[in-house]
């Protein structure tokens, strides 16, 4: 971070790593230095059609009439009906970028079996672009066909040994367009000795962020749980505020509407013991999830979770 803070950039930059954490450490780090830093979602164990605005949209469509094909004034009116009831979603913006990228693709015919398959193939990471104005941070396995003019590859104990560690390693390097720059620590450079390749070494020690956030998955949660409780998921949008406790999360009247399973526990209390507490979580995807077992679909909350570190003095990265 002290290279890109240091260094004149132009174009899009994409700071690369190997592994979630390791990119959970950097935007965090990113942000408290007031550096605009974006990581790159991921729909992680769900299909982008569970997502429930979309789910909303494509409602809209299938009740409108039985023909197949999706005229431009039920485009256009679903697309208005859609803002009215998710505007201040934090999905929102994700949504119509989806929407719009389908119309590109099809701009004749467009049948709804089309749309429910564009959207089925699609991931989030698809729609993030990148800017001047927003660093984005990824894991290189996120990075798979994206381009950016500045790539940081962030390599912590990187073990390049496998055939597999190094068709990654390609693929991220390929990711740059103008410059690529590599931190590491290791010695699989030596004996390198190409055109416009420069080494330097650093010896200085790091603290860890101030502050850093996780994406919670469907693993993070206890499915389960949210049965009992769909009445008070209704009114929630992704973008809500909620407040922690050591079960799980609450919503605006302190009730609980989600608790974390026994490996986030397990993680939160890895992170209690580095110094980070967690301090607050921001509502980033409401999505239908079906219990196979009850044969019945759940509305679901995965928040994004903050942690602001307690630690007094320096704390350093290994």
């Amino acid at each position: 971070m002290e290279d890109i803070v240091n260094t004149d950039l132009s174009g899009s930059t994409c700071v690369l790593t190997a592994k979630n954490n390791e990119a959970t450490y950097i935007a965090g780090y990113m942000n408290t230095r007031q550096m605009r830093a974006k990581l790159i979602q991921s729909n992680t164990g769900f299909n982008l059609l569970d997502i429930k605005e979309l789910r909303y949209f494509l409602s809209l469509l299938k009740t409108a009439d039985d023909s197949p094909v999706i005229s431009t004034k039920q485009l256009e009116k679903a697309k208005r009906e859609l803002s009215n009831e998710f505007g201040k979603s934090a999905q929102a913006l994700l949504c119509h970028k989806i929407i719009r990228e389908f119309e590109l693709t099809h701009p004749k015919t467009k049948y709804k079996s089309d749309l429910e398959l564009f959207i089925s193939e699609s991931k989030i990471e698809d729609f993030t672009e990148a800017g001047a104005d927003t660093i984005l941070v990824s894991t290189m396995h996120k990075s798979k066909g994206k381009e950016f003019d500045n790539v940081y590859l962030m390599l912590n104990h990187f073990d390049s040994s496998t055939d597999e560690k190094r068709r990654l390693l390609y693929v991220a390097m390929t990711r740059a367009k103008e410059r690529l720059v590599i931190h590491y620590n290791g010695s699989f450079e030596a004996g390198m000795n190409l055109p416009g390749l420069t080494i330097t070494s650093d010896y200085n020690t790091y603290a860890l962020p101030k502050e850093i956030s996780i994406q919670l998955t469907h693993r993070d949660v206890n499915l389960g749980y949210f049965k009992y409780v769909q009445r008070q998921i209704k009114p929630i949008k992704s973008g809500d505020i909620l407040s922690i406790d050591e079960e799980g999360c609450l919503d605006k009247n302190n009730k609980h509407i989600l608790k974390f399973s026994s490996k986030q526990l397990q993680e939160m209390a890895k992170l209690k013991a580095e110094g980070y507490l967690p301090n607050k979580a921001v509502v980033s995807f409401l999505v239908y999830w079906f219990d196979q077992e009850n044969e019945k679909e759940s509305l679901i909350v995965l928040p994004e979770i903050f942690f602001e570190s307690n630690y007094e003095g320096e704390k350093i990265t290994s």
